[in-house]
């Protein structure tokens, strides 16, 4: 019960069925962001569990990078059902999340579970081409199954088909350019405090012949919406598509 995007206890904890009751699967609750059917299935899950699984995506703890990154946080009052219904919906003030955390929660979904540890300098290089320091890429963690990541990458590809994120994409999964192209997100909105305004969100990752890229994206509108996440993100994959297939056809040439 309720409405898409709002989060009340008379909808979480009321079981009566109504006329006006609805009924909704989980790919359906997810593509279109339904706090309600969250909230609720964190009580399901149990307080436990959401936290040993928040745990292993890397929240509560800080990761082995060579850029600052603050410390993702998600927590839950001991014995207390709603504190547990907000965080399993992402409805409330006490769980962050930065947009480069955002971006590895989706990179890991689409590497089929594997969290790779995040870096910036891929190598330094002198003047005379000396190479002085190479990134190694490595394994930070698998926080999930290659099985539960699949699963995970169908209810991440139906927002971008038929959930919050499908009027920004619509059009170009229309073009025959696209075809081969698998896109998947999750969005978010809440009031921000810091910066202040209405904060909108985009997580996702793209897949293209073998190739991966995942972005996060956060806007903040004070006033006026002027340009959606997904809108942004979109851009981004767009130019990184083009890029691969350039240099495809540079290749090939």
């Amino acid at each position: 019960s309720g409405r898409s995007h709002t989060l009340y206890r008379k909808d979480v904890f009321n079981e009566k069925q109504t006329r006006w009751t609805r009924f909704i699967s989980l790919k359906e609750a997810f593509a279109r962001s339904i706090n309600t059917a969250f909230g609720r299935l964190g009580l399901k899950v149990g307080p436990k569990k959401l936290f040993e699984y928040a745990r292993r995506f890397g929240f509560n703890q800080l990761f082995d990078t060579d850029f600052p990154l603050p410390m993702s946080q998600m927590s839950i009052v001991r014995n207390d059902s709603w504190s547990l219904v907000e965080a399993a919906s992402g409805f409330n003030d006490a769980t962050t999340l930065s947009p480069i955390h955002g971006a590895i929660l989706a990179a890991t979904i689409a590497n089929d579970g594997i969290m790779m540890a995040p870096y910036v300098v891929k190598e330094a290089n002198s003047a005379d081409g000396k190479i002085h320091y190479e990134a190694k890429p490595s394994l930070a963690a698998q926080p999930v199954s290659l099985r539960t990541s699949e699963e995970l990458q169908v209810l991440m590809q139906e927002t971008i088909k038929r959930g919050t994120s499908r009027k920004a994409f619509r059009k170009v999964l229309r073009k025959k350019l696209y075809a081969e192209v698998q896109f998947g997100g999750k969005t978010g909105s809440l009031q921000g405090h810091d910066p202040k305004g209405r904060t909108d969100w985009f997580v996702g990752f793209m897949k293209y012949k073998g190739r991966k890229i995942a972005i996060g994206a956060v806007s903040v509108h004070e006033k006026i919406w002027r340009v959606r996440s997904s809108q942004m993100a979109l851009s981004w994959f767009e130019e990184y598509l083009y890029n691969m297939i350039k240099e495809e056809n540079n290749f090939e040439s």
